[in-house]
């Protein structure tokens, strides 16, 4: 029973994410595109994690990740800080942009956040990055997730 289960839980998976990933492709023609040079309310970044040690155990593990820069004065999002939240957290004036892993087909896996919290400088032209938050998620082995906030001053 459970590996008919499994099989169930497999077919509809696979499906939802063809089905997304078509209509994504569908919807690519009729996008929007930004002006050179314009940066739009999110960029998508990808990477690698790469991490290794060697005691007690050697043990490594690498694998790929998507990050989102986020301006959040353009693009609040549910879940996370607003604007102005973090902005009264980092005592700055400017604009706010976040650092962080979107949820996926429903999945969300996303250990660290950061905010980039900016100073409009004298000219109102330029901005200077004076804070970043770090909200850092732990999931217990219970279940439960606890979130550590941790602020990070920039000295220049």
């Amino acid at each position: 029973m459970e590996a008919l289960y499994l099989l169930a839980s497999l077919a509809t998976t696979l499906i939802t994410s063809t089905v997304l990933s078509l209509l994504l492709l569908l919807r690519l023609p009729f996008a929007s595109r930004p002006a050179p040079g314009g940066g739009g309310a999110a960029r998508l970044y990808v990477g690698r994690v790469r991490h290794s040690r060697r005691r007690p155990a050697g043990h490594a593990f690498e694998y790929a990740v998507r990050y989102a820069l986020i301006d959040l004065d353009l693009l609040p999002l549910p879940g996370y800080l607003s604007a102005d939240d973090a902005r009264r957290i980092a005592s700055t004036s400017g604009p706010v942009r976040l650092l962080t892993v979107p949820k996926s087909v429903g999945y969300e896996q996303n250990p660290l956040s950061v905010y980039y919290c900016y100073e409009v400088a004298a000219q109102e032209q330029d901005e200077d990055l004076k804070m970043c938050i770090a909200e850092v998620r732990h999931l217990l082995c219970v279940g439960f997730i606890v979130v550590g906030v941790y602020l990070v001053p920039l000295q220049c």
